[in-house]
């Protein structure tokens, strides 16, 4: 019974010497649990909420609402289509001439039916090793979907990421 107090003793004072080791070694100064502490004393996250807010994490995003033609200056940017506006229909993303390295990302935020979003190769080009100058469309009409494409050399360009069921097609409906 005697050990067992006694290691009892020895844990406890193990225990006490962390605690005040921990407590002398670092500062309690600006330790408060609240938005301040969280934003302002913390460098990573303060910069993460700047850049959030300067842009959703520093990203370009563009509004379309008709054909569109991509640059390669545009290399990077989201492209955002809520429907063909003024009228309805379907919206077609024209991709540049591939260069190894390009990349964009295309969202269909749009439900409406027969506001279909085609993304198409430039003449030569081809994507997922299809045709040349073939579409990847997103037809179904259930909410958001996305692709990010990306150039892998002069010819080809490749699914990178894709949210939502996009397809080969040669033409658009």
């Amino acid at each position: 019974m005697k050990r067992i107090y006694t290691l009892s003793a020895i844990l406890l004072l193990l225990l006490t010497v962390g605690i005040v080791y921990g407590a002398m070694t670092y500062s309690v100064e600006g330790w408060r649990w609240n938005d301040e502490r969280m934003l302002a004393k913390n460098g990573d996250l303060h910069r993460w909420a700047q850049r959030v807010e300067a842009g959703c994490g520093g990203f370009t995003i563009n509004t379309i609402t008709g054909t569109t033609t991509l640059t390669a200056a545009q290399s990077g940017q989201i492209f955002v289509c809520d429907g063909n506006s003024p009228a309805a229909g379907n919206v077609i993303v024209n991709l540049p001439t591939a260069v190894a390295g390009l990349v964009y990302t295309v969202v269909d935020a749009n439900a409406t039916a027969d506001d279909d979003v085609y993304v198409k190769a430039a003449a030569a080009d081809t994507i997922n090793g299809g045709t040349a100058a073939q579409y990847i469309a997103y037809k179904t009409d259930s909410g958001i979907a996305s692709v990010t494409l990306v150039a892998l050399d002069a010819t080809r360009w490749s699914t990178k990421e894709y949210f939502g069921t996009w397809a080969a097609d040669d033409t658009p409906d």
